[in-house]
């Protein structure tokens, strides 16, 4: 009874591991990090300063760096997290405040350096743009360690590259923007070419 109690757990060992993924990380998109410009402090009778500021301004804009803190922290901690992708709307105003995006920039260098997890990100409509003061060779600059060093290839006229992760996946992070209404669709046939190839 002993031995067939041995073998079944070990066949039962051996299909877990079979059917572990192979690919974990953690996702968070829209972080909108903003430069934090007011000082957090409550009014009137609410004693809550969180919830008295975010009943105020519907958002919680000052607290997006301790946000982003958090989830770092939790990344960190969690040994089931590989990497981490950041799909867009890093910073809030990045197209005009370069600021928000150097800020967001030096949390995930400490976190790799940390970690040793690797950050991958792609460019949100709010990051940046033509004609701005974050251009898309800005925003290549400051996020050269999270992607773009990795690359295999990336589109000299967007923020797309694309990079291996580990040996049996590809990221593709693509750039889906439009040059100029934050709105819009810049998807093209061009991009979908890119893709398939």
């Amino acid at each position: 009874v002993l031995s067939v109690l041995m073998v079944v757990s070990c066949v039962s060992v051996g299909f877990a591991a079979e059917n572990e993924p192979d690919l974990k990380f953690a996702v968070a998109s829209d972080l909108h990090y903003n430069v934090p410009e007011e000082e957090l402090t409550a009014s009137g009778e609410i004693d809550d300063e969180i919830y008295w500021y975010a009943n105020r301004r519907a958002a919680m804009e000052n607290e997006s760096g301790f946000i982003i803190d958090e989830f770092l922290k939790q990344c960190a901690e969690n040994d089931d997290v590989e990497f981490v992708l950041i799909p867009g709307d890093i910073a809030d105003n990045g197209k005009v405040i370069t600021q928000e995006h150097l800020d967001v920039a030096e949390k995930f260098k400490a976190f790799e350096e940390e970690t040793g997890k690797q950050i991958y990100v792609t460019v949100g409509n709010h990051d940046a743009g033509l004609n701005c003061e974050t251009t898309y060779e800005t925003f290549k600059e400051i996020y050269h360690d999270f992607g773009y060093a990795e690359a295999l290839e990336t589109v000299e006229e967007n923020c797309s590259y694309t990079a291996d992760l580990g040996e049996k996946y590809r990221l593709i992070s693509l750039d889906s923007c439009d040059y100029d209404a934050s709105t819009e669709d810049g998807m093209g046939a061009d991009d979908l070419d890119w893709v398939r190839k």
